[in-house]
Order: C-alpha cells, then structure tokens, then sequence
C-alpha cells in the first residue's frame, strides 16, 4: 500500500537514513551531521531516526504534528530525560506554558521547538554556531516571523 508516493518497506531502524535519502537527500546530509545521529552512531538505539517524527505509513509534514509527535514526544520522556536540569523532560515540559507555545494568528504556535534548534540539523547547544547558544539568543529570536 503506498501513502504520499511512499511504498511501506521492513527495513532496519540503521537503514531508515539511507532509504529517505534516496529522495530527500539534502535532509539526509544535514540529519549525518547533527547530533541525534551521533547518539545513533554512538549505540543509543533510542536515537530518533527519519521515521520517529515523520511517520512511516503516514507521512507527517504539518510543523505542529513533527513537534507534537516527534520532539515532545521523546523530550517530555522522563526516563529519556531526567532531572530538572536544561534539556530535561521537566524543563522541556515548561515549553507548554511559555510564551513560545502561545497560540498566534491563524492557531499556530508562536515558536515551535524547530524554529530554535533546527530541523534536521539539530545542533548541541555547547555549539558556538548554535541557534539556541546564549551568545546568539538576539539573533535567533530576530529572524521569527511573528
């Protein structure tokens, strides 16, 4: 049965990457480069893969259907995430009552979790180049569209 031009195929959760890129390559080369496929190179079989946020029969691409289903979905994860520390489960769960989760014109949120940290090149925050750096706060909060 195929859905949006993709046919269903049991692959390895290691191939998924390979098997997209076939056709979205330039999201597959910016995915090898961030750092949820170097947890995924490291061993860490809870890394997310093309799949985990897109769908595999179903293919997501409503912004707010990726986030929902696929950052908060892991990041709110208690045992993923522990702690209270930044980048924990409960910090991330703070996004909910933030500004940034406040419902703008036309119902969409004022700033998602990619509209920060990127999409398929998700950056660790200890990045100098990091959007999410404290050092480029200004300049990433500048460039939104509210």
């Amino acid at each position: 049965m195929s859905q949006g031009g993709h046919q269903t195929v049991k692959i390895q959760k290691s191939e998924v990457s390979n098997v997209c890129g076939k056709c979205h390559n330039e999201n597959q080369m910016a995915f090898k480069n961030s750092v949820h496929h170097t947890v995924l190179k490291g061993g860490n079989a809870n890394a997310p893969v093309c799949t985990d946020c897109h769908g595999a029969h179903k293919i997501l691409t409503s912004k707010i259907s990726i986030e929902s289903e696929g950052c908060l979905n892991c990041h709110l994860n208690q045992k993923l995430f522990p702690g209270d520390a930044k980048g924990s489960a409960s910090f991330v769960a703070q996004y909910k009552t933030s500004v940034h989760a406040s419902l703008e014109k036309g119902q969409k949120e004022a700033a998602g979790c990619v509209d920060c940290h990127g999409d398929h090149m998700i950056q660790n925050p200890s990045d100098p180049k990091s959007a999410t750096r404290l050092a480029r706060q200004m300049e990433t909060c500048g460039k939104m569209s509210w």
